[in-house]
């Protein structure tokens, strides 16, 4: 429900395979953390970086019988903590800005390789997810991320993801270690030694490596039939920050929208909030698998979207581990996004200044003044006002009708790219 709401009003870049989406499938497939890149259904997760690869994708008229390897004497490392891969001719380095693949050719494009003018826009720390790029003759997938405090078109912010993948047929990227798909297992030990996680999936001839290395997660899929790479994805974490530190619980709302600090059902916060504040006050973790927040793994920097339910109350929220590279229980992350969307939460959530839910346009910019940025998604009934503060990007919704808020989110925000 959230992201088809999301697709109809803001337009959000979620470029994949997959021709439609269930959200259950989709949300729930994200909090399936161990599991979560190879789903039986194979579908996409939002918040990570994940495509279905069911069906072999050609767009292009390239006859060559395969991508030669590049040379790693010029300068691909060998090294995994370099964040570096090759694409086409050129090496990078994630984060890489997308002016950097500009300059050497590459243009967003369609499923059909055809170049295509860019207008998505992409929100503080928000993902454009699973984007085609093109030099003209071939084509790869990437994820970018707004690693700013300023809404941004999607050609002006970074790519944090790169993919290669033996279903998709386009330009493979290699990886330190010149590894890509068709390597064999032998070849990723060798050059990256034992992962920090191996995942086992029953009833698939498979499993996955997964590599923790300075601001990065890197997964490898291996088949267990011909123990050949099958899919490597390069992930960079390096915006998430460090485990803040405690801070006293607060007693009273104020009006300052940098306290960082907010009332949900009585109950006043500060972002980001450790799991268990909210458990302790009756909210409760929703998985329609029944599992228990203490048995599902978070990876280093890994977000999954989920629900918290309290009686007849349920609000959005984003967990995140903010330690870089060690997996820890859910119920020891942080939430750090809270979101309340029209139709989809009604939870008593109140921000500094009295700002809530129906609260009026004229009452938001009394309560915090003219907003950083404004924005008018096309065919959205929104206009939305985004304000930034010390760690805190906090997005409103005006109803262009009524005139008053109708979403909110806020999000814990330090980006150290």
């Amino acid at each position: 429900m959230i992201l088809s709401y999301f697709k109809k009003h803001y337009k959000l870049i979620i470029v994949c395979s997959a021709a439609s989406l269930a959200i259950a499938g989709l949300v729930w497939s994200a909090v399936i953390l161990v599991q979560r890149e190879d789903n039986a259904n194979g579908q996409p997760v939002f918040g990570s970086s994940e495509e279905k690869e069911s069906t072999i994708i050609d767009v292009t008229d390239d006859d060559s019988d395969d991508e030669s390897a590049p040379e790693l004497g010029k300068t691909l490392s060998d090294d995994l903590s370099s964040r570096m891969f090759n694409l086409g001719d050129d090496v990078y380095t994630l984060p890489v800005h997308f002016s950097e693949l500009e300059a050497n050719g590459w243009s967003i494009c369609d499923r059909s390789n055809t170049p295509h003018v860019v207008s998505y826009m992409v929100d503080p720390g928000s993902f454009a997810l699973w984007v085609f790029v093109t030099d003209g003759s071939r084509f790869a997938v990437v994820s970018f991320m707004n690693l700013s405090f300023e809404v941004l078109p999607v050609n002006k912010t970074h790519v944090t993801y790169i993919s290669a993948s033996d279903s998709i047929a386009g330009v493979q990227p290699f990886f330190p270690g010149n590894i890509t798909v068709g390597s064999t297992y032998e070849d990723v030990i060798a050059a990256y030694g034992e992962p920090n996680e191996r995942n086992f999936y029953e009833g698939f001839e498979l499993h996955s490596l997964e590599y923790f290395r300075d601001n990065i997660r890197v997964l490898i899929r291996i088949c267990d039939r011909t123990m050949l790479v099958t899919r490597v994805f390069m992930d960079y974490w390096g915006w998430v920050s460090k485990t803040p530190a405690p801070e006293p619980t607060p007693t009273e709302l104020g009006d300052e929208l940098d306290s960082r600090m907010f009332s949900l059902d009585g109950v006043t916060y500060t972002m980001p909030v450790h799991f268990s504040e909210f458990e302790s006050n009756g909210w409760s973790f929703y998985d329609p698998n029944n599992r228990d927040s203490e048995g599902i793994l978070v990876p280093g920097g890994f977000f999954p979207w989920v629900e918290f339910l309290a009686e007849n109350q349920n609000i959005g929220v984003t967990i995140t581990n903010l330690t870089e590279g060690t997996s820890k229980h859910m119920s020891d992350s942080y939430i750090t996004n809270i979101s309340l969307y029209p139709g989809y939460h009604n939870a008593q959530f109140i921000l500094p200044g009295n700002i809530t839910i129906g609260s009026t346009h004229r009452d938001v910019i009394a309560a915090y003044g003219e907003p950083c940025s404004r924005y008018v998604p096309e065919q959205s009934p929104y206009h939305r006002l985004f304000y930034i503060s010390e760690n805190l990007v906090l997005q409103l919704g005006i109803d262009t009708e009524s005139n008053q808020v109708a979403l909110i989110t806020m999000q814990y925000w330090n980006p150290t790219a």
